[in-house]
């Protein structure tokens, strides 16, 4: 099976963010549920929560924005809502502020994982060491950018000494 190339991944991660919020429009449409159908934004909170989860808070406040714009002009008029401004605002600041904690608490996790890595070694017996350098620190090996950076220093110091 192929794969996408690894330039594609941030541009299809956008561009999922339309599908989402079209699934999220079509079955807030199909609400037969007063609880859901007089209340236009109910399930495009998951069109915003879905790319922050997945995705991060780009593509999150882009479906937010998607979001209110169907929720304005296609859900909110077909609902027969009385304050369109005021349930709008309300739906972009809510979703904002969502996709803002999710993607902290997304973040948080990968620094938890991060640490509980550390721990597992600990556990294991071994050691970790630290300590205080005079010296910079040569950067650290995280992408293939930083693993080109590293080798050309090996080379250079190959070259001189």
């Amino acid at each position: 099976m192929r794969s996408f190339p690894e330039r594609w991944l941030p541009w299809l991660r956008v561009a999922l963010v339309p599908v989402t919020v079209a699934v999220a429009s079509a079955l807030q449409m199909a609400a037969t549920s007063p609880v859901i159908s007089d209340r236009p934004y109910m399930l495009l909170f998951a069109a915003v929560l879905a790319p922050g989860w997945f995705r991060g808070i780009g593509p999150s406040l882009l479906a937010a924005v998607l979001a209110a714009a169907v929720g304005f002009f296609y859900l909110y008029p077909a609902s027969g809502g009385t304050a369109p401004y005021l349930s709008l605002s309300m739906f972009l600041g809510f979703s904002s502020a969502l996709a803002a904690a999710l993607d902290s608490w997304r973040r948080a996790l990968h620094r938890a994982s991060a640490a509980l890595e550390q721990l597992r070694v600990l556990w294991h017996g071994y050691r970790i060491a630290v300590t205080v350098s005079a010296d910079d620190v040569p950067p650290g090996v995280d992408t293939p950018q930083d693993l080109e950076t590293v080798r050309a220093l090996f080379d250079r110091a190959r070259e001189s000494g």
